[in-house]
């Protein structure tokens, strides 16, 4: 429900339905991911890191979250941890068959989802800009 919601660009009622869905189950890591990807759209970067790493806390092998927080991080500066995050998620995800579909990764496949992490990790490997 949160991702159809989202999806079809209502992310206030996202967020909402979200936020419902954590009051009854707070450990649930896949919501907590959705949480964060809500709070990056709306410009909350800072609040979805913390969402993203408790994902991550719940559920270490939550590929899309570790490449959404890699995203993050690198917005905000940390590349050290930006290149961490892409790392683990390319290890995840090399551990997937291409073509198999990734866990909350709204249909995309392994194989597409680790080429897009190497480019990110590629591009924070260069040298940052003066």
């Amino acid at each position: 429900l949160v991702r159809a919601t989202a999806n079809r660009g209502e992310l206030e009622a996202a967020g909402k339905a979200c936020m419902a869905g954590l009051e009854r189950h707070p450990t649930c890591a896949e919501l907590l991911y959705l949480h964060g990807l809500l709070l990056a759209q709306g410009g909350h970067l800072n609040q979805a890191v913390i969402a993203l790493r408790g994902a991550l806390y719940l559920d270490r092998a939550l590929a899309v979250a570790h490449l959404t927080l890699g995203q993050i991080l690198a917005r905000l500066g940390e590349r050290d941890g930006a290149r961490r995050s892409l790392r683990n998620a390319g290890r995840v995800l090399s551990q997937m068959p291409a073509a198999e579909t990734v866990p909350a990764g709204d249909g995309e496949c392994a194989g597409r989802l680790a080429e897009m992490t190497r480019v990110h990790l590629a591009l924070l490997t260069e040298p940052a800009a003066p």
